[in-house]
């Protein structure tokens, strides 16, 4: 019986570390995840207009002169399918957009290109 009971408390100390040690990698995977970035450039503006993506849900669209715009938070409205936005720098109230990061992408490229091409005329 004796060896029974160590067998089984040796085991249940390994099982505690073995759960401490993922629980561990799984805090460090997220503090990565939310401390990721990534530059990716617009796909449909021109040269320097890049996204610049955070890993917690957020981020914005930046002009080549260093410009914010179109800046935004997947985390507030996730569970309802909306992205909390403020178009440009000067914004002090937000908007809501219904669809994906991708869609949300698309339109502000739009509204972009919109802006810039009444600047040209």
């Amino acid at each position: 019986m004796n060896n029974l009971s160590t067998s089984t408390s040796a085991l249940s100390e390994s099982e505690t570390a073995k759960s401490r040690k993922t629980k561990i990698q799984r805090e460090d995977e997220i503090h990565m995840t939310m401390d990721s970035f990534v530059k990716a450039p617009a796909a449909s503006l021109p040269d320097g207009w890049e996204w610049h993506c955070w890993g917690d849900g957020s981020g914005s669209l930046q002009a080549p002169d260093g410009r914010s715009f179109f800046r935004y938070d997947c985390i507030p409205y996730a569970n309802s399918g909306e992205i909390e936005y403020y178009r440009d720098e000067s914004s002090s109230s937000y908007w809501t957009f219904v669809g994906n990061l991708e869609s949300f992408k698309k339109f502000a490229e739009e509204r972009i290109r919109e802006l810039l091409n009444e600047q040209t005329q």
